[in-house]
């Protein structure tokens, strides 16, 4: 907690084990290139504190922060600007990465802390946990199966419209991904296929699912990309986003377009 920030504050904490060397796990949070592999779309990067962090899913959707905490293989804080809401009071968020070795392997806390505990502030927090959720995940899947390989993503991100179980149901339904079986019942381990386009069909296996609102799909026959479903808190925006590792460029991009094709027949009153 910093020094301007209220005590009536919760923060989210979360813990995920990598089979990887505590070095490797330090350079996927502080060298941009290898933070643009499992974390943003582009990602600018300091060393040391005092340094800035960019990192950036689009246009609109841009965040930079400052290395507030230092500790190469032990600690890292990203904090945000304060500011101050209508109430008066001051707002400040930060990130705080812990590392630690344990029999071979590295074991990262997450602890992001500042938001506010009134009921205003749950969408947010909940919105963010569940980003976060997935974001550990893959940083244990880039550097477990990737390491050596810079990510190339196919990615859309638009606004929908109505209810967020409304837009869910036609997203994932037979109009649009076609993710069977059903898409309402989606568990952890269960084995689906989903539809892009007809010439773009794929099995895989759920890595995580909190429906409506977040699924992750690994597709072992895409050599092993990782699908991220994401209904934002506190808005009508949905991101679709495909980490590929190796994958032919020229079919990453297709898929991206193909992606863009789909969300705007489904949603064709919307922004992308």
């Amino acid at each position: 907690m910093t020094n301007n920030q209220s005590e009536k504050s919760r923060a989210i904490e979360l813990e995920i084990e990598l089979d990887v060397d505590i070095s490797l796990v330090w350079d996927a949070l502080t060298q941009a290139e290898r933070l643009a592999s499992w974390f943003p779309l582009e990602a600018r990067a300091d060393t040391g504190a005092g340094g800035k962090v960019f990192v950036s899913w689009g246009d609109d959707c841009a965040w930079e922060t400052t290395i507030d905490a230092w500790e190469p293989g032990k600690h890292l804080r990203w904090l945000d600007d304060p500011w101050t809401k209508s109430d008066g009071t001051v707002v400040q968020l930060a990130v705080d990465y812990y590392l630690e070795s344990k029999h071979g392997k590295t074991v990262v806390r997450l602890v992001n802390s500042g938001f506010g505990i009134d009921a205003d502030w749950d969408d947010m927090y909940d919105g963010t946990r569940n980003g976060w959720i997935y974001f550990l995940r893959n940083l244990k899947h880039y550097l477990e199966h990737h390491a050596d390989t810079v990510r190339n993503m196919a990615w859309t991100r638009f606004q929908t419209t109505g209810t967020v179980s409304a837009a869910w149901r036609t997203l994932l339904g037979d109009t649009g991904l076609d993710i069977a079986p059903d898409p309402s019942s989606l568990s952890e381990g269960a084995a689906v296929q989903l539809r892009v386009s007809n010439e773009l069909i794929w099995k895989g296996v759920v890595e995580l699912a909190n429906v409506p609102g977040t699924l992750a799909i690994l597709i072992p026959e895409l050599r092993d990309a990782l699908l991220f479903i994401e209904m934002e808190a506190g808005g009508p925006t949905c991101g679709i986003w495909f980490s590929t590792y190796g994958v032919d460029a020229a079919l990453v991009d297709s898929l991206q377009a193909q992606l863009r094709e789909m969300t705007a027949r489904l949603f064709p009153q919307t922004k992308a």
